[in-house]
């Protein structure tokens, strides 16, 4: 059974005690997770599309989907790097909400099948698989 603890102290030998802290970008809380990076990162691609989503409205599909690769996909990469922690439940739900945006910004009905949207993302997860590899 683990040894839960709380520090009643400040600093330790002039070493604050911090909540959170940023390590190579990604930021970790005092419990070693993630979910306050991805939060902010989500924030960051709401306000991204919440601009885009003005811009596009006199666009084609085509270019639309231009700004999709350009703006929004290194975003869900970055996340997809972060989150490779093996945790199930943040896996599915980066894919849900990368879904939720991608039908957003390219203007597709509510109720697109997955299988189009595979079509589409498909290109971009063996592209995301590959970095992954290349860089560990």
């Amino acid at each position: 059974m683990p040894i839960k603890y709380k520090m009643k102290q400040e600093q330790i030998a002039d070493i604050p005690i911090v909540s959170n802290y940023k390590y190579l970008g990604i930021e970790i809380n005092y419990k070693g997770t993630i979910a306050l990076h991805i939060k902010n990162l989500m924030s960051k691609i709401n306000y991204i599309n919440f601009k885009l989503n003005y811009i596009t409205i006199k666009m084609n599909f085509a270019e639309r989907l231009y700004l999709y690769r350009i703006y929004i996909e290194p975003y869900f990469i970055y996340m997809a790097v972060a989150s490779s922690f093996n945790n199930k439940t943040l896996s599915n739900n980066l894919t849900r909400y990368r879904k939720r945006i991608f039908k957003h910004l390219l203007r597709l009905p509510p109720n697109t099948p997955d299988t189009y949207l595979a079509l589409f993302l498909k290109n971009y997860s063996n592209t995301i698989k590959s970095n992954l590899i290349m860089t560990l």
